[in-house]
């Protein structure tokens, strides 16, 4: 809606696409970001900038970290649903 009353208003959104992480054909990450305000352009291409300036290394240390803290939810669920 507010782009049919402001069409003149510049795009402030920027984005990355992370293809292949590791060289795995099946890992990639996407991000989306949403600038608002005077400096909104600014601030999500720097956050997209950032992103993408993460090396492969970085990246397979956050998913096995994620990968870590899903498994031990399930464990502490699974032991809490068969200790009761």
């Amino acid at each position: 809606y507010a782009y049919t009353i402001a069409l003149g208003k510049a795009n402030q959104d920027s984005y990355v696409v992370c293809e292949k992480i590791l060289g795995d054909d099946n890992c990639h990450m996407f991000g989306v970001f949403d600038g608002h305000g005077e400096f909104g352009d600014k601030c999500s291409y720097f956050a997209a900038q950032q992103v993408s300036i993460f090396d492969s290394a970085y990246v397979a240390v956050l998913l096995l970290l994620l990968y870590s803290i899903n498994a031990c939810v399930f464990a502490t669920l699974y032991t809490c649903h068969y200790s009761l």
